[in-house]
């Protein structure tokens, strides 16, 4: 009951604070999310959560700036909230060596920003809110206690979600000027093919989600041998690749050799299963071959071989700002992340790519088309060196999971986050995706989710 007297004026004041600008539905959603996560119905609010995040570009037809904020606002709120939960509860803010070294790389990027000063302090907070969304996901997840069927509940509703999103996208394909317009999403194409790219707004986006669902169909057959689950993982691995992304093609099928070829891995008890998925994938290698040949060839060329590309740039001057503001790097907000096309850096004045197409301050569409030069050119060599610390400490999670004695359901939920965050690592070679808010979600709440239960399962077994 004390809980209800702080969560519930909060929730009402943020919402209302957000209503100034927002819409009454977005007001009155927000208003239960946070009540339902400061009474203690943590699975809903954070599913509901989800949803919202997947749902979101929906709402592009209304044409409201704001909107695009509302991702924010809804991790900032939780955050609060689960604060004030932890505060009131007694347990410690920090209670395991991710969370340090979270909070050692967040030090790094302020203590950079205020001796830099490259840009006001408005960018750089906003900065920092984008460079660690994905580690305060994981700190939410992982300190929420959610039972084995909400779980399984969770992976439902986002595979029939998957489905929408996928149906929508075909008839995006098939009917372009019906279905894409009112969005603002333009028709685009591939080999003189429409790729699927649905209401998330771009194929790279729609390609990430189709491969998030599709790995953990694969796990769901890879565990079981289940008929249901091996037809889905077809459907989401053709829409996967017809959306004619490389990244996200070529991370599902790296994590699915090495679910394949990984003897430790739990697999099903029947052979024919595991001959069957590996037949499947060899048939697509084939059939897509020569699309994907070409995908890779432009991947290569475009980050090496062609010159002055956005993105081969956006590398090479990653590396050098990192040589020149070494070891701290040049603080948050100050270069190739999405807070820069609200405020243009004035790296990419020093440094000359505001020369370059794509990347002028009139002309942004690929000034966050990378990633890890985005991260080290920030935080420096040491907090470059500390984030791929941090990237290792999670995967070893998933891994250590699977050690451990579970049903199919578990085995199911576990293999399916390592097969999801080793297509996070390779999509992260491409772009800012583990600062975008869904995205963040997805592979950094699915290993804060799979953590909290996993340090369950040590405590009771």
């Amino acid at each position: 009951m004390k809980m209800c007297f702080i969560v519930i004026p909060l929730a009402f004041l943020m919402s209302i604070l957000f209503l100034l600008y927002g819409s009454l539905a977005f007001g009155v959603i927000g208003i239960f999310c946070l009540i339902g996560l400061g009474l203690g119905n943590q699975s809903l609010c954070l599913i509901l959560v989800g949803v919202l995040l997947v749902i979101q570009p929906l709402l592009g037809f209304l044409k409201l700036p704001f909107l695009g904020y509302f991702d924010e606002f809804l991790l900032l709120i939780a955050l609060v909230v689960f604060l004030f939960r932890k505060f009131l509860d007694r347990k410690p803010l920090i209670r395991t060596p991710i969370d340090m070294c979270f909070g050692g790389l967040l030090v790094i990027g302020m203590i950079s920003s205020i001796i830099h000063q490259i840009v006001p302090w408005s960018v750089t907070l906003g900065g920092a809110l984008l460079f660690c969304k994905g580690f305060l996901f994981f700190y939410i997840f992982s300190n929420v206690t959610m039972r084995q069927k909400d779980i399984d509940s969770m992976m439902r509703i986002f595979v029939a979600l998957g489905l929408a999103v996928a149906g929508y996208g075909i008839l995006g394909a098939f009917f372009p000027g019906i279905f894409l317009p009112p969005l603002g999403i333009p028709s685009r194409q591939s080999y003189f093919i429409p790729s699927l790219q649905s209401f998330l707004g771009h194929p790279g986006a729609f390609a990430a989600f189709m491969a998030i669902l599709a790995s953990f169909t694969f796990a769901r057959y890879w565990i079981t041998g289940q008929k249901k689950a091996l037809f889905l993982n077809i459907f989401f691995v053709i829409c996967m690749i017809l959306s004619f992304r490389r990244t996200s093609v070529m991370g599902y099928f790296l994590a699915t050799l090495i679910v394949i070829f990984w003897k430790g891995l739990p697999k099903s008890s029947a052979a024919i299963h595991r001959n069957m998925m590996i037949a499947i994938i060899i048939v697509m290698g084939v059939a897509f071959s020569g699309s994907l040949g070409k995908m890779y060839t432009n991947l290569y060329q475009g980050y090496f071989t062609r010159g002055e590309t956005p993105r081969s740039m956006l590398m090479k001057t990653g590396v050098q700002i990192a040589k020149d503001y070494f070891p701290l790097g040049t603080g948050f907000g100050t270069y190739a992340s999405g807070i820069n096309r609200s405020f243009y850096s004035p790296l990419f004045y020093k440094y000359r790519l505001f020369t370059v197409w794509g990347l002028s301050e009139d002309k942004d569409d690929f000034i966050n088309d990378t990633f890890w030069p985005h991260v080290v050119a920030e935080v420096g060599v040491f907090g470059f060196l500390l984030y791929l610390a941090i990237l290792f400490s999670l995967i070893r999670i998933p891994i250590q999971a699977l050690k451990t004695p579970g049903d199919i359901e578990w085995k199911t939920f576990v293999l399916g986050v390592l097969m999801m965050f080793i297509i996070s690592i390779v999509e992260s070679t491409k772009a800012t995706f583990y600062e975008g808010t869904v995205w963040a979600y997805f592979y950094f709440g699915g290993i804060g989710l799979l953590f909290s239960k996993f340090q369950e399962r040590k405590v009771y077994r």
